[in-house]
C-alpha cells in the first residue's frame, strides 16, 4: 500500500528526468563538438569540470546522512526536525566549500599547478579565467544540495527538473552565442552556465516556500552546528565519507592525474570519452534515485516486509537495462565516437569500452549500497 500511493512519483520522475537526460545527450551532441574543436583548451576546461566535482563530495558524508534522517521525519510527519537535518548538513559543506573555493582561487593564480606544460600566456589567462570563476560559483553547492534535498526526500524531483531542464535549455542555446566560425569564448560560455545554476536553484527555493511552505529562512535559521543532530548523524557520515574517498579514487582522480603527468592533449581524448559515461551515470541516478529516498520511509516507518519487497523489484527491473546498455556502447563504441567528435578522437573509442564495462553490475551494486545506507549497515 506504502509502494503504491508512490506509483504517480515514480512515473512522473521517470518522465522529467528521462526527459533531463535525452536534453543531456543532445546537449553532448551540440556542445562537445563546438568546445572540443580546439583541444588543448578542451582539456584545461576539462580539468576544470573535473576538479569542481570534489564540490558534490565536500560534505564529509553528513549531506546524504542529513537526507536519510531527513527523509524518515517526513514519514513520520516530524517537519521541524527534518529542517534541522538540511540546516545542519548544510552548515557542514558551507564550511568545507570556503576552503575548497579558496583551494580554486590559488590555483586560479597559478594554473601550472594542475596542468603541465603550458606555456602560452593566453592558454593560461583561459585556464586561471576558468579556475576563479569556479571559485566564484563554488557556494552554489551549498543550495543545490538544500533544494535537492527537500525534493527528493518527498520523492518530487521531477518538480523541480521541469525548472532545471528550463535551464538546461538556455545553456545548449548559448553555445550558438558564445561559439562560432570566429569566435571561441570558453570563458564567457563556463561563467554563464554557472549563473544560470544560480538563477535555477534561486527558482527551486521559492518553488518550495510555495509547494512545501518552507522558507529559506528556515534553512538559514538552521545553518548551524546541533550536537544533537551531529551525534545521530555522526556514525553513517563518516562511514559514508569513507566510501566517498574510495568513490574518488575510482572515478574522479583519472582527468587530474592524467592533466598532471601527461598534459591536456591526453585529457581531451580521454575526457569524451568520460563525458559519454556520464550518460551511464546519469541513467543510474535516473533509475535508482527515487527509491532511495523511499527505502527512508520504510525505514522511518519500521515497515522492514515493504523494504525487502521493494529492494527486490528494483533489482529486477533494472538488471537488463543496463545488460542490454554497455553491450550497445561496447559494440558502437567507434561509430560513437567518429560520429560525435571525428577522427581527432579515434583513440577514445577503446577508453569508451573500457569504461562502459564498469557499469555493467550496477543494477546490484547502486541498490545493494542504497539498503546499506537506510539499515545504516555501511
Amino acid at each position: 500500500m506504502l509502494l503504491k500511493s508512490y506509483t504517480k512519483n515514480y512515473f512522473y520522475t521517470y518522465l522529467w528526468q528521462g526527459v533531463a537526460m535525452l536534453l543531456h545527450l543532445t546537449s553532448m551532441m551540440i556542445v562537445i563538438p563546438f568546445i572540443s574543436e580546439n583541444k588543448l583548451i578542451f582539456g584545461i576546461y576539462s580539468i576544470c569540470i573535473s576538479i569542481s566535482i570534489f564540490l558534490n563530495y565536500a560534505d564529509l558524508g553528513f549531506v546524504s546522512a542529513g537526507i536519510k534522517y531527513a527523509g524518515e521525519c517526513y514519514a513520520k510527519k516530524e517537519h521541524k526536525e527534518e529542517i534541522k537535518y538540511y540546516g545542519f548538513s548544510g552548515f557542514i559543506l558551507l564550511i568545507l566549500v570556503f576552503f575548497i573555493a579558496l583551494t580554486f582561487l590559488l590555483f586560479s593564480y597559478h594554473p601550472q599547478i594542475l596542468i603541465k606544460d603550458i606555456f602560452d600566456p593566453e592558454v593560461l589567462q583561459i585556464g586561471s579565467s576558468l579556475l576563479f570563476i569556479q571559485a566564484l560559483f563554488s557556494f552554489n553547492i551549498v543550495l543545490q544540495k538544500y533544494v535537492s534535498s527537500v525534493f527528493q526526500v518527498r520523492i518530487e524531483q521531477y518538480v523541480f527538473q521541469r525548472i532545471n531542464i528550463i535551464g538546461n535549455i538556455i545553456k545548449i542555446s548559448s553555445v550558438f552565442y558564445f561559439f562560432s566560425s570566429d569566435n571561441y569564448d570558453i570563458v564567457g560560455y563556463f561563467f554563464c552556465i554557472k549563473l544560470v545554476e544560480l538563477l535555477v536553484l534561486i527558482i527551486g527555493v521559492f518553488l518550495i516556500k510555495f509547494r512545501y511552505n518552507i522558507s529559506i529562512q528556515d534553512f538559514i535559521l538552521n545553518l548551524k552546528f546541533n550536537k544533537t543532530i551531529y551525534n545521530k548523524s555522526k556514525d553513517l557520515a563518516y562511514s559514508s565519507f569513507f566510501i566517498t574517498i574510495l568513490w574518488i579514487i575510482y572515478y574522479e582522480l583519472d582527468i587530474i592525474i592524467i592533466g598532471k603527468i601527461f598534459g591536456a592533449y591526453e585529457v581531451a581524448i580521454f575526457s569524451i570519452a568520460y563525458v559519454f559515461m556520464q550518460f551511464l551515470r546519469s541513467l543510474s541516478s535516473i533509475l535508482f534515485s527515487p527509491f532511495q529516498n523511499r527505502y527512508n520511509h520504510f525505514i522511518g516507518l519500521k515497515d522492514l516486509y515493504g523494504l525487502k519487497k521493494i529492494l527486490k523489484k528494483v533489482i529486477f527491473v533494472t538488471t537488463p537495462i543496463f545488460l542490454f546498455g554497455v553491450l550497445i556502447i561496447v559494440i558502437f563504441s567507434d561509430n560513437l565516437i567518429l560520429s560525435w567528435a571525428g577522427n581527432q578522437y579515434s583513440d577514445s573509442a577503446l577508453i569508451l569500452v573500457l569504461l562502459s564495462l564498469c557499469h555493467v553490475f550496477n543494477s546490484i551494486i547502486i541498490p545493494g549500497s542504497n539498503i546499506l545506507v537506510s539499515l545504516e549497515k555501511i
